[in-house]
């Protein structure tokens, strides 16, 4: 008996080379289309992203702007006030209304008696400095001097600086 012949044949070869290469085209193609697919919904998600982005960049860039001109109108009003607070315009301005500089005897102090109710309020009043008769010669009167001014500064909330 003789055995059957299983080596392919040339021909045999061509065909199942054929239909191995058709089926790799058909996917080839077909990973090609899903890799252009995926391009370009890539490309379109970048592109979206990057217009979101310019948008956003040009409304801070307005924001920074209107920033700069906001700064510019405070820094112009504030020179402003600080122009009208000055001594020399209010002391010009008072002496155009008529106003003339106080003397110290001119000044009258008026206390009205149960106002303020607090007698907190009451050290916010003006006091008169005492002035010692005589010179103080002991260095403990000094600093006894010091620390009653810095105790009454404290108690009105005013610095010693």
């Amino acid at each position: 008996m003789t055995t059957p012949d299983t080596t392919p044949t040339p021909l045999h070869w061509r065909g199942e080379l054929r239909r191995l290469l058709k089926l790799n085209e058909a996917q080839a193609a077909l990973g090609w289309a899903v890799i252009l697919v995926l391009v370009t919904l890539i490309a379109t998600i970048y592109l979206i992203q990057a217009s979101h982005i310019a948008e956003t960049g040009r409304r801070v860039q307005i924001l920074q702007f209107d920033l700069a001109d906001y700064k510019r109108q405070n820094s112009v009003l504030e020179r402003q006030i600080a122009e009208s607070q000055s001594l020399n315009r209010l002391e010009t301005a008072a002496r155009q209304l008529g106003f003339v500089l106080a003397t110290p005897e001119e000044i009258e102090y008026i206390i009205v008696p149960d106002y303020p109710a607090h007698t907190e309020s009451l050290a916010l009043l003006p006091t008169a400095v005492p002035t010692p008769a005589e010179p103080i010669e002991l260095i403990e009167e000094a600093l006894w001097l010091v620390v009653r001014d810095n105790i009454t500064d404290l108690r009105r909330g005013a610095s010693s600086e």
